[in-house]
């Protein structure tokens, strides 16, 4: 590419494409016209956002306005929180922690269960109806950077054997001017890492955790109920790590059930 992109967001996951909608609307809004390009390394949507989660929908009220209405798969089927709950575990029982000592960031109700990935498709989907483009299968290699500021990105080579080789067929990555750059490749990316070690050395590095989930089909008749979620706190994990349990109604007789703990 010769001529630089107005944006580039290197990243299709929730933030990147709410990051290409917004912007699109906000041109749309002054009455101008710009190229808003997002970028990621997977062949498809949503196929490195895998989790589910517990989603305070009310954010998409200003993001896509009337999206309630929408009869997408993703939308019909979001689980709404009916029942919230949070419990303090043992090895022999459990305590449930009172509603007025659970912080207000934990309060769930009105809010639904979700599948991450189908969230991302449906963006991806409406970033596209905004005239965003979605380019994937493009892996960024590093930021381009001028002093402090950052140029653009040159993606990773296509075709590269995983002994460093170069065969025949091999596409050398392409080099991305932007007049801005949006960093949205995850908490681990390869790219944001490499802007903070380039330009922020000194600051403080991020405290990461490590999450394990199973979901589980449960008969129609069960007693676990619709809509309900419940976070836990103690065993199993020990007194000294950060960390915590879960277990969502994620619709159809399924239940997600994870554990979390910090890496530190």
């Amino acid at each position: 590419m010769t001529k630089p992109l107005d944006v580039l967001i290197a990243g299709a996951g929730p933030a990147g494409l709410a990051t290409a909608i917004r912007l699109r609307q906000r041109l749309r809004e002054a009455n101008r016209d710009a190229s808003v390009v997002v970028i990621d390394k997977a062949p498809k949507l949503g196929y490195h956002n895998l989790s589910g989660a517990v989603f305070e929908s009310g954010c998409l009220d200003a993001l896509v306005p009337g999206w309630r209405e929408e009869k997408d798969p993703f939308i019909q089927g979001m689980v709404p929180v009916q029942r919230d709950e949070m419990f303090f575990l043992t090895q022999t029982g459990a305590r449930q922690v009172p509603v007025a000592l659970v912080p207000k960031a934990m309060h769930h109700t009105g809010d639904h269960a979700i599948s991450i990935n189908r969230l991302v498709r449906w963006l991806g989907a409406v970033a596209k109806r905004e005239g965003a483009e979605i380019h994937l299968g493009f892996s960024g290699r590093e930021p381009i950077l001028d002093g402090e500021a950052v140029r653009g990105l040159r993606l990773a080579d296509q075709g590269r054997s995983t002994h460093g080789d170069h065969p025949p067929g091999m596409l050398a990555g392409e080099t991305i001017e932007a007049r801005v750059t949006v960093f949205c490749d995850g908490s681990r990316g390869v790219l944001s890492r490499q802007l903070g070690e380039r330009l922020r050395p000194s600051r403080n590095p991020q405290v990461y955790s490590i999450g394990v989930k199973q979901l589980i089909k449960l008969p129609k008749d069960n007693d676990f109920g619709e809509g309900r979620v419940i976070h836990t706190l103690g065993y199993p994990c020990p007194s000294d790590v950060f960390g915590g349990g879960f277990l969502y109604d994620m619709g159809n007789n399924e239940v997600a059930v994870g554990l979390i703990l910090r890496l530190d």
